[in-house]
């Protein structure tokens, strides 16, 4: 256990990156709705793959401490396969990306709840903030999924709540982590 919290102690900046990155996209996309789809898609992109290797550091910083870094490394690249599709063409409809983005959500959210109750038992201050992030990304993603030519102004205020929600829980479990670990190691 104090090998997990030594981990933790080290990366949990990683986690407020990730929170910070969010906030920021989701901003972005909730009060310049006029920006162009490409310029979304590449924001999109670009944010995905930041996200991706956040994750994948943050595995790979903790797998002699966490027994279930691995879907953290899952995660990790399903995010940047994501960003680089919408990178690769960023001329695609709003409905493909739609999808893109659907699948994306509602792949991070189950992975999100599988973390959640994985992790229920050893920070139980935490798992409740990743397990809601979980549920609100697999129904975010299951909506666009279920309605895909909502239109892109749509899918832009719908993903800028989501990022927004996303990165502002990041951010909150990112601090109590640190809270967390440093609690445990002064007792």
């Amino acid at each position: 256990m104090e090998q997990l919290y030594s981990a933790s102690r080290k990366l949990w900046w990683l986690v407020l990156i990730r929170g910070i990155f969010a906030v920021l996209l989701g901003a972005i996309a909730l009060f310049s709705p006029q920006t162009t789809l490409v310029a979304f898609v590449l924001v999109f992109g670009a944010y995905a793959i930041v996200d991706g290797i956040s994750a994948v550091v943050m595995a790979i910083g903790s797998r002699k401490e966490q027994r279930l870094w691995g879907w953290l490394v899952v995660e990790g690249i399903i995010s940047v396969l994501a960003g680089l599709l919408a990178i690769a063409w960023p001329g695609l409809t709003a409905l493909a990306v739609g999808f893109i983005i659907g699948f994306w959500a509602v792949l991070l959210g189950v992975i999100q709840i599988v973390q959640a109750f994985a992790l229920k038992r050893e920070l139980s201050g935490v798992w409740g903030w990743l397990l809601a992030s979980g549920i609100i990304s697999l129904l975010w993603g299951v909506f666009v999924l279920a309605v895909p030519g909502i239109g892109i102004l749509t899918v832009l205020w719908v993903f800028g709540i989501f990022a927004l929600l996303f990165g502002i829980w990041t951010i909150v479990m990112s601090l109590r982590i640190r809270s967390a670990v440093r609690q445990v190691l002064s007792d």
